[in-house]
């Protein structure tokens, strides 16, 4: 889970993040929680 609470399938966010460092939700820069 990201830190903006958002959800996403791990194949769909990987390629989003091969072109992108901000949340396709709300734009905010990804950041994930590692603790879950």
């Amino acid at each position: 889970m990201t830190k903006c609470s958002h959800h996403f399938h791990l194949g769909c966010i990987y390629e989003w993040m091969e072109r992108s460092d901000s949340c396709p939700v709300c734009g905010k820069v990804m950041a994930f929680d590692e603790t879950t």
